[in-house]
């Protein structure tokens, strides 16, 4: 369609012309204020009484801010009788100046933190079962707020406050609750993955073939259920199996519970790998450990069948009953522990010789084996128990005087290591040895010839020991206890004076044996030694001769 021509605008072509012209719209200079002395005392007094007003406001200001503070200190330190609140309008009686605005915060504001605090306290101390129970939880929040509203009623801020404080400190909790009861779920959750694969490992014997088959099995079967039902991934559940395999494998270690990880293909892996390597080396040390205990555990209950069996042998010896004797070790070759029965057979072979022994026999052997018990306990070369044995096993005695002999056991080792204890030896070098030992330095210092003859300290240490030990054996004997106190004291003394004589002996001998080396030591290192009976009968009489160090004359 052909466009249609514009039309011709008005005006189109014309020149334009302004209407006013500078002259008309000039209408003068513009007008100032005048500055008299009034106005400027008017200025003056406007400054002044504005700063006066800011000082007012200011004053006011700090003043209220004083009383918002002695409001709050007020209202924290409030407490009121059962069911009595701090509203409002109590508070803004006692502080007029403050706002309606302030009092009704401060109000808020306590009640929200005390019902915070104590609703926090009253959800803490719940019990782990009552934690653990969402229903019951929302059952006792729901009874919690409704009880701080009925509690609160009809007074706006403060029930604003308390239940927005029960509200926060609920809300809280809830989150804390969830998170226990995530950890209850998944600790749950791993102590039933031990508990059946436990279940699984004591069910059957991984030592057969066909034991390892079905645990692999039912393991496989206990994995399927986890993919089903636990809080944990695939692989936390499957680390859970080989902790609990291992474990077990610790709990018994004969077990070998962690073999069937080699039959589990999706058990394996590095971190697997990682924990039997360091598990290997415990459970084999607590394998060791098992087969020793059980070694203790076996020679434990054979010591107290044979304990049982020797106090039944000891009566039919003391009754003479050799039948009786007989037939119990008879029963005892039929024992399937073949050790034990060798044991109580042996025990009878003992009672049978034991009753056969006359009695005056007995009674003789009897007093010399208890004197050879006696000086081996001083010594501390017998236990007590090491004594019981011998008098047990001594085919010498009737059992009369073995029984006699376990009664006097008490006496027998009541001067037990008396020899062997660290006292004696100390008794010793205080009394006598040191002494002894000073004098061996001295003459080997002063002799002026090589001394072939036996030194004074050992010579000594025997005396002293062996004096020691017959006072003592004499006073157990005696007193039938070992010697304490001022008995031992007066041994140690008697030993000694025995000791101080061999001393005092030797002293003599050396002294001579240095005067005969200082007159002629050319003779001395010329006399003949004697080293036998035989080389002494040889000399003739009134001849000087040497032995072990000493000189001697031949009568």
């Amino acid at each position: 369609m052909a466009r249609q021509p514009i039309e011709k605008l008005q005006g189109l072509g014309q020149t334009s012309s302004p209407s006013a012209s500078p002259i008309d719209t000039y209408t003068g200079a513009p007008s100032t204020p005048r500055v008299t002395p009034a106005t400027q005392l008017a200025d003056a007094l406007g400054t002044m009484s504005s700063a006066v007003a800011r000082a007012e406001e200011r004053k006011k200001a700090k003043q209220q801010e004083q009383d918002e503070i002695k409001a709050k200190g007020y209202a924290a330190s409030f407490k009121g009788e059962e069911g009595e609140f701090l509203d409002s309008v109590k508070l803004g009686e006692t502080y007029a100046d403050l706002s309606t605005t302030v009092t009704a915060t401060i109000v808020e504001d306590k009640y929200r933190n005390e019902y915070y605090q104590s609703t926090f306290q009253k959800l803490n101390n719940l019990d782990d079962d009552v934690k653990g129970d969402v229903v019951a939880l929302e059952t006792l929040f729901d009874s919690i707020i409704a009880e701080t509203n009925d509690a609160t009623t009809g007074m706006d801020f403060v029930n604003s406050g308390a239940v927005q404080g029960a509200r926060n400190a609920i809300n809280e909790m809830r989150r804390e609750f969830s998170e226990f009861r995530d950890v209850k779920t998944r600790d749950l959750a791993k102590a039933n993955t031990e508990a059946n694969v436990y279940n699984i490992l004591g069910k059957v014997d991984l030592s057969t073939n066909d034991g390892k088959v079905s645990a692999v099995a039912l393991v496989n079967d206990l994995n399927e259920k986890l993919i089903q039902t636990s809080p944990f991934s695939k692989t936390e559940d499957k680390q859970q199996i080989v902790d609990a395999l291992i474990s077990y494998n610790k709990l018994n270690p004969e077990s070998n519970a962690v073999s069937l990880i080699d039959s589990i293909p999706w058990l394996k892996s590095k971190e697997t790998d990682a924990k039997l390597a360091k598990a290997g080396p415990v459970i084999s040390q607590l394998s060791l450990q098992q087969l020793q205990d059980k070694a203790q555990e076996k020679k434990l209950l054979m010591q107290e069948t044979l304990d049982e069996s020797q106090q039944k042998f000891n009566q039919l010896s003391l009754d003479a009953d050799r039948k009786g004797i007989r037939e119990a070790m008879a029963n005892a070759s039929q024992l399937e522990d073949i050790a034990l029965g060798n044991a109580i057979y042996e025990q009878g072979r003992i009672a049978l010789a034991s009753a056969d022994v006359p009695v005056e026999d007995s009674l003789a052997f009897a007093a010399s084996f208890e004197s050879d018990l006696v000086a081996s306990a001083i010594k501390g070369e017998l236990s007590r128990e090491d004594a019981l044995a011998q008098i047990n096993t001594n085919t010498k005695m009737r059992e009369n005087e073995k029984q006699a002999l376990r009664g006097k056991l008490d006496t027998i080792m009541s001067g037990n290591n008396l020899i062997a204890a660290s006292s004696h030896t100390t008794e010793y070098n205080n009394r006598v040895g040191l002494r002894a030992g000073a004098l061996d330095d001295m003459f080997e210092r002063k002799l002026d010839f090589e001394f072939s003859g036996d030194l004074l300290e050992p010579q000594v240490r025997q005396i002293w020991d062996e004096s020691v030990f017959t006072l003592i054996q004499n006073h157990v004997q005696t007193e039938g206890s070992a010697p304490e106190g001022t008995a031992l004291r007066q041994i140690y003394n008697d030993a000694q004076d025995i000791a101080v004589r061999r001393i005092n002996e030797y002293k003599e001998d050396m002294n001579l044996l240095m005067q005969v080396g200082t007159d002629n030591s050319q003779e001395v290192e010329e006399l003949p030694t004697v080293t036998s009976q035989e080389e002494y009968d040889a000399l003739p009489s009134g001849a000087r001769y040497l032995e072990n160090g000493n000189v001697f004359t031949k009568p």
